[in-house]
């Protein structure tokens, strides 16, 4: 599809964070589970990098100060896993001024690829996806609500030696899920 109309943004739109003012739907699993079941057939649509992130206990429904279920890094690595061409932040932009760290981050991601590499994953547990860029390479890893470790097989990388920037969860994320180390 890229090929033949090159100006095609996203194919297809979920049901992504603004659901989070009315509804308690878009939880970790369920961000896990759409990067499974959804863009198929092209790019995807889901409104990420909130900024307010959550347990499951603390989450509450709110029209004008919402928030996210999960941790900034889960958010963070949505840049990486969910394709597309048109990435947005749906949060606050005085949120995003005090979070200077998570977005100076996020920018750097790019948004076209030349190349996906699925490196693990079960269906609504977890995923780890490598994405390239020109000569740049990106790994992102989600998980539903358990806590996991990877060991992650780098051998699609070319010989040489390579710098790594992450941006991961913090020590007391399981207390506060906006923990997060850079």
């Amino acid at each position: 599809m890229k090929r033949v109309w090159p100006n095609l943004i996203s194919y297809e739109g979920v049901k992504g964070n603004e659901n989070n003012k009315w509804s308690k739907d878009i939880t970790p699993e369920h961000n896990v589970t759409i990067s499974f079941i959804r863009m198929a057939a092209g790019s995807m649509d889901f409104t990420l990098g909130f900024m307010i992130d959550t347990n499951e206990n603390n989450y509450a429904i709110s029209f004008t100060r919402p928030m996210s279920m999960g941790t900034r890094a889960h958010q963070v690595a949505m840049y990486v896993v969910f394709e597309s061409p048109l990435q947005m932040m749906c949060e606050s932009p005085t949120l995003y001024y005090q979070e200077q760290e998570t977005v100076d981050f996020i920018t750097q991601i790019p948004t076209i690829w030349d190349e996906t590499i699925v490196l693990d994953g079960a269906v609504a547990d977890y995923i780890v996806v490598a994405r390239r860029s020109g000569e740049d390479c990106y790994i992102g890893a989600m998980t539903d609500w358990t806590a996991r470790d990877f060991e992650i097989d780098l051998s699609f990388l070319d010989n040489g030696e390579y710098l790594m920037q992450s941006f991961k969860d913090g020590i007391n994320v399981d207390r506060h899920p906006q923990d997060n180390k850079v």
